[in-house]
């Protein structure tokens, strides 16, 4: 599973690791989201 969000780096990892999340993009833009779904989806 993968999240992609604009919150902090450290704050990312510590709700991901609570949740199970493995990976995790942080500190992404609202406009540059859906090019990091697209480079996921290649």
């Amino acid at each position: 599973m993968v999240v992609i969000n604009g919150i902090a780096q450290n704050d990312a990892q510590a709700i991901a690791k609570q949740v199970g999340i493995d990976r995790i993009y942080a500190e992404v833009l609202p406009l540059d989201k859906s090019n990091e779904v697209k480079k996921l989806q290649a």
